[in-house]
């Protein structure tokens, strides 16, 4: 499946991944308690978040008729309408706002109508996502022309609309998970720290220790076969 990057990336500023800004009380902190101390990240999510992002279109897809598609998400989807469709809505309208092919006029009329422009200026008060219209809100949308009629935007939602576009973080939000101390298992269901073969092709750990066993076995018979030359007595 191929994509295509929107020109002008719109950047993140002052998101805060969620509204919970109560921090552990340092009395719960204990020594012989480990699990109460909170996991140790690199950096803060403020801090990645606001190092940008960029839109990823699926090539061909037809911008005007996405962006009207999640004018409609946002007016019918039961699931709520996410912080992804929020930020590519945003991105495709600036993106066809500053469109310069004379043929694109039309629709930049369509766009700059007072109506979208309205509905665009409420868009832009969000802050709680996924976000749920309220009737008074769902009364507005009804009015404005480029939103679909129910029955063609759920046509659209079941033929893949809403896997024609994503978003991809310029920064790491969490760090690396380091790789597991390699061990070696003691008992039947303790199977020590060998890797998965359906992931990363490694060698089971029983072939590894059948190998090993083979190898050494080899090499005794070897010995046996061909004795090393005993060394003569100094005279």
């Amino acid at each position: 499946m191929g994509y295509s990057n929107g020109p002008k990336p719109l950047e993140i500023t002052n998101l805060s991944p969620s509204l919970h800004k109560e921090t552990p009380h340092s009395g719960n902190k204990s020594s012989s308690s480990p699990s109460l101390i909170p996991p140790t990240i690199e950096g803060k999510f403020e801090e990645a978040l606001t190092r940008g992002y960029h839109v990823i279109v699926k090539t061909g897809t037809n911008r005007f008729k996405l962006f009207r598609f999640l004018l409609s998400k946002c007016r019918y989807s039961k699931d709520g309408f996410h912080l992804d469709d929020y930020l590519v809505l945003l991105e495709l309208y600036y993106q066809m706002i500053d469109e310069v092919d004379p043929k694109f006029e039309k629709r930049k009329n369509e766009l700059q109508c007072e109506s979208t422009e309205n509905l665009l200026s409420h868009f832009h008060d969000l802050r709680v996502f996924p976000y749920y219209p309220r009737d008074t809100s769902k009364e507005i949308m009804d009015k404005n022309p480029l939103i679909y009629h129910t029955r063609s935007y759920y046509g659209m939602e079941r033929s893949g609309w809403s896997n024609t576009y994503r978003l991809s973080l310029h920064s790491r939000l969490v760090r690396r998970r380091p790789s597991p101390v390699p061990y070696i298992g003691v008992g039947y269901k303790d199977k020590g720290s060998r890797r998965n073969v359906a992931e990363d092709g490694s060698p089971k750990w029983q072939e590894v220790a059948r190998v090993s066993a083979f190898k050494e076995r080899e090499a005794e018979e070897h010995l046996q076969d061909h004795p090393p030359d005993s060394l003569e007595a100094d005279p």
